[in-house]
């Protein structure tokens, strides 16, 4: 499932062009944008912050089909894919795609539910367990500051839960659309932390976390076909 194998390479300029026109069409643009011929798309309902963004994006290989089309929709990844505009500086195209990402996810919640997906909602937990703990720093053991310290605030943007008031809203348009709703939660000492351009803040093992994460996946038929 993490494998690298032959995909159709990407031609970035037209998929910017492609979501343009995704967002700003219907049915037969989504169709055009994920080529999921028949198959269901699913959403991602994710916070953006902290280890979010890395989660979001192993959510996403995972799903990437051998002929190159996806099988989720990823807001963090997707949204920013843009066509270049004439005399547009770098703050103004991050201005118009922060601006347009409630009407993307709307959009792509339409084709979830044309579809058959789901929505995916990921959690990051509120609070550090001792198991968060040795994840961590597997040299700490279980010493007796590690036991007497185990609900700790995790991330500095998850102080009111693991979901963001986003994420119940996001929640809320599913469940009235009809849309299934699956949840999954972690900690963030399970994996690596990663910038939107690739580079990592933190590296960690997530080998247990990618067990978990594909065992889930699988489970709901959400996995790429081999």
């Amino acid at each position: 499932m993490w494998s690298t194998g032959p995909v159709v390479p990407i031609n970035w300029e037209d998929a910017k062009k492609g979501f343009d026109a995704f967002v700003e069409g219907g049915a037969a643009e989504a169709e055009a944008l994920f080529r999921n011929c028949g198959k269901p798309v699913h959403c991602l309902s994710t916070r953006f912050e902290g280890v979010n963004y890395r989660v979001s994006m192993l959510i996403g290989f995972a799903s990437i089909r051998p002929m190159g089309d996806g099988a989720t929709y990823n807001p963090s990844y997707f949204n920013k894919f843009t066509a270049e505009r004439e005399g547009e500086d770098e703050e103004a195209r991050k201005s118009r795609t922060n601006g347009r990402w409630l009407l993307s996810f709307w959009k792509a919640l339409e084709h979830t539910e044309r579809t058959g997906g789901c929505l995916i909602q990921v959690g990051c937990a509120l609070t550090r367990t001792v198991w968060g703990l040795l994840l961590e720093d597997p040299a700490r053991g279980f010493t007796l500051a590690c036991l007497l310290w185990p609900w700790q605030p995790l991330q500095t943007d998850h102080k009111d839960g693991p979901y963001s008031d986003m994420q119940t809203v996001e929640r809320m348009m599913a469940e009235r659309m009809g849309i299934t709703v699956l949840t999954f939660e972690f900690e963030a000492a399970e994996v690596s932390e990663m910038k939107p351009d690739g580079e990592f803040v933190k590296q960690r093992d997530e080998t247990a976390f990618k067990q978990r994460i594909e065992g889930f996946l699988f489970d709901h038929g959400i996995c790429a076909e081999e």
